[in-house]
């Protein structure tokens, strides 16, 4: 693999040289350090960008927040996540308790939010984000 590296740097230096002819550090004027910063930060967005790419053929779920629509990578967003957090907190998940809003019971095996969602979205954006 290092032959690999090593072959992938040499394409580099002449390809600069190519588009740039030759250089002489000596007699450049670039700021070294600058430009590598510069081309690190440029890398970051090539490397996120291809992370969000893999992420999107990788996952099933949608690309929106099932509350509120808000573009993400799951389910909720991050805030629709706290707030579900304390939702879920005040049923008493996997204790038997009946829903909020009808006779179901509530178990370890039951998908809270997602019978929420189903059957009672409005009441549950409500305690969500409040009246609106």
């Amino acid at each position: 693999m290092n032959k690999e590296i090593l072959n992938l740097i040499e394409e580099r230096l002449d390809e600069g040289k190519r588009k740039y002819g030759h250089e002489n550090v000596e007699t450049d004027g670039r700021n070294f350090i600058t430009e590598a910063l510069e081309e690190i930060l440029d890398c970051s967005v090539y490397v996120a960008a291809k992370l969000i790419e893999i992420r999107r053929e990788m996952s099933p779920l949608p690309n929106h927040c099932i509350i509120c629509d808000k573009p993400t990578m799951n389910t909720l967003c991050s805030s629709c996540k706290e707030k579900e957090t304390n939702v879920t907190g005040m049923l008493a998940i996997g204790n038997g308790e009946k829903c909020p809003y009808c006779e179901t019971i509530m178990n370890a095996d039951s998908d809270t939010i997602g019978h929420m969602i189903e059957n009672h979205q409005e009441k549950f954006k409500k305690v969500l984000y409040g009246e609106n």
